[in-house]
């Protein structure tokens, strides 16, 4: 998913950026697409989790050669 999110949103600079993308992206799919508010939530719950899990994606990703320059913690 990391991947992915990162296609959609180059421009992220945080790891709150890059999730918020990826939620709003899958979340616009389903035919009842929840509020940016809800979607937020999801981020919010639980941010070291999810800036962990993006930090040690990116570096898989990157020592497959599937990403250049790197992505770091503390999401905000």
């Amino acid at each position: 998913m990391i991947s992915r999110m990162l296609a959609l949103a180059p421009q992220a600079v945080t790891t709150e950026e890059l999730w918020q993308a990826g939620f709003a992206a899958t979340y616009s799919t389903e035919l009842r697409a929840e509020s940016e508010a809800t979607i937020r939530t999801v981020y919010d719950a639980v941010p070291e989790r999810y800036d962990r899990v993006a930090v040690l994606a990116a570096a898989e990703l990157a020592r497959r050669s599937m990403l250049t320059g790197a992505i770091t913690g503390d999401g905000r």
